[in-house]
């Protein structure tokens, strides 16, 4: 995946100036870094939803509104 990512960075570096380059970098970063606390956000809420099914029912987990 690091080879796939590194890609348009090598083409970027070939064709454009260098500024363009380390602010395509700079955004893939901020993504990686958004992509990783969703994730880990995703795991503590599946968690605890899991839990409060396994304890209380599903009613429990279901939207009432």
């Amino acid at each position: 995946m690091s080879l796939v990512a590194s890609i348009p960075v090598w083409f970027l570096q070939a064709h454009t100036v260098l500024q363009e380059v380390g602010r395509f970098t700079a955004a893939a970063y901020l993504i990686v870094a958004a992509n990783l606390l969703g994730a880990s956000a995703q795991t503590i809420l599946i968690t605890t939803y899991r839990r409060l099914l396994a304890d209380e029912g599903a009613a429990s987990v279901l939207c009432t509104g």
